[in-house]
């Protein structure tokens, strides 16, 4: 057997009867003839065959870049229409394959090595290329977590450096150094929104974080205005409650909870509180001060007890302030003054309401005593001048008509009067002299308001 397979082939002629393994580097129609001979006969075939073309698959790319961004592919091997293009752009990827001859907008989630394919084909042969393309890591970025702060304080953001990158951080106006890693904030907004941006200066690759820093209100603060009270009496102190803010008064001496932040108050002396707040944060404490100005009570006197006869009267005195109000006004020539005269029919209780400058209130209370018309005559008095029963005096009220008269033991009259004020001191009325100690004859005479005629008659004992 004599083959020849045409050009390109290798190798070019074979003398066995099946040959295997020829390799064409080239394509195109191949023109393959086979020469069989046995003894000095001999036979000639001649055909033609088709060898492809074998693509040629090579590519380029704009790695390497930094996890993130955008890496396109150019396919720099066969092209045309004919060929059949399919990539397989390796680990974190998206989109993860492609069809096209130089597809673009490939964007790496992961850094690190990525190995590419890409195969060739015309649907018959194909061919296939892998290289291996480098994505740089991102920088680590960390403008820490967000934070909230008390009013008007500072806050350090961001964290330790990492050599190799470079910081800058947005807004730049309440930070003390901008480009530090962490960098300390004194925010003046209520809320405020921080942006670092890290750059690795070996690859350029930038990435960047957010911190949201956020400043409370300030602490409100208000023990109310001073105000004025009685002894005895109880006031509200403070303001309404804020959310968040926690309350401690002291003294505590006359406040029912120094935790509220408008307790009642009862001190029994002139107390100044003060009210400390802070917030859950422990933010302040900021304070203020009310002052509760105490009061005592006027001291209120309705006057002594006093009895009267039926149909008689007794002026009423009270003292210890500046308004009164005398209950009940039954028998009260006036209720709204100090001295009322007072005529009741029966025994009464009168209660007497002061108020002094500072509206303070107190009370007292007296008894007028209603007798039955009568008289009485004491048995006995002693002229000593020690200023105990020196007189000896008719008592009764509402007698009318009155005379009294007193007699020795013979007979004569020694003192007389129609005055039932007016007593006899044991002195003889004309003359003056001091009479002697024993036993004097009385005569009482005139009319109950009644009605009843007194004509009586009796002995009183001058003893000295």
């Amino acid at each position: 057997y004599a083959w020849t397979f045409g050009s390109g082939s290798a190798p070019a002629t074979s003398v066995v009867q099946s040959p295997m393994g020829i390799l064409y580097g080239t394509s195109g129609i191949k023109t393959v003839s086979l020469i069989a001979t046995t003894g000095t006969c001999h036979d000639t075939s001649t055909q033609t065959i088709l060898i492809n073309q074998t693509p040629s698959v090579s590519f380029t790319s704009t790695s390497p870049q930094c996890q993130g961004n955008v890496v396109n592919f150019t396919n720099t091997g066969s092209s045309g229409g004919n060929w059949i293009y399919s990539w397989a752009f390796g680990a974190g990827a998206k989109p993860a394959t492609s069809t096209s001859q130089n597809p673009n907008g490939i964007i790496y989630s992961t850094s690190g090595t990525k190995t590419v394919t890409l195969t060739t084909s015309d649907g018959t042969c194909l061919n296939t290329k892998t290289q291996t393309i480098n994505i740089n890591p991102l920088p680590v970025a960390n403008a820490g977590k967000d934070t909230v702060i008390c009013n008007n304080t500072s806050v350090t953001i961001g964290s330790a450096a990492i050599a190799g990158n470079t910081y800058s951080w947005f807004p730049t106006n309440t930070l003390n150094v901008p480009v530090f890693s962490n960098p300390l904030a004194s925010p003046t907004a209520p809320t405020t929104i921080y942006i670092v941006t890290v750059t690795n200066t070996a690859t350029g690759c930038i990435n960047t974080d957010s911190i949201v820093v956020t400043m409370l209100a300030p602490l409100a603060v208000n023990a109310g205005v001073d105000v004025k009270i009685c002894r005895y009496d109880s006031t509200q102190i403070g303001a309404a409650l804020v959310t968040g803010e926690k309350y401690v008064w002291t003294p505590s001496t006359g406040l029912n909870d120094i935790h509220l932040p408008n307790p009642v108050c009862s001190p029994s002396t002139t107390t100044t509180y003060t009210v400390s707040v802070t917030n859950i944060l422990g933010c302040g404490p900021v304070t203020d001060e009310v002052t509760v100005t105490v009061h005592p009570l006027p001291i209120a006197e309705a006057g002594t007890n006093d009895s009267i006869t039926l149909g008689s009267s007794t002026q009423l005195t009270a003292t210890g302030g500046i308004e009164y109000i005398w209950s009940p006004p039954t028998g009260l020539s006036n209720i709204g003054i100090f001295n009322p005269i007072a005529n009741p029919t029966v025994t009464a209780l009168y209660i007497v309401k002061v108020t002094d400058v500072y509206g303070c209130v107190n009370t007292d209370s007296m008894t007028v005593y209603v007798i039955a018309p009568n008289f009485w005559v004491p048995t006995a008095f002693t002229p000593n001048g020690d200023g105990q029963n020196d007189v000896f005096f008719v008592h009764g009220e509402g007698i009318s008509n009155f005379e009294l008269g007193v007699y020795n033991r013979w007979g004569e009259i020694v003192f007389t009067t129609k005055d039932l004020l007016t007593g006899w001191n044991g002195k003889r009325q004309l003359g003056g002299e001091d009479l002697p100690e024993g036993a004097y004859v009385y005569y009482v005479k005139g009319k109950l308001s009644n009605g009843t005629v007194i004509n009586n008659t009796g002995i009183v004992n001058l003893i000295r």
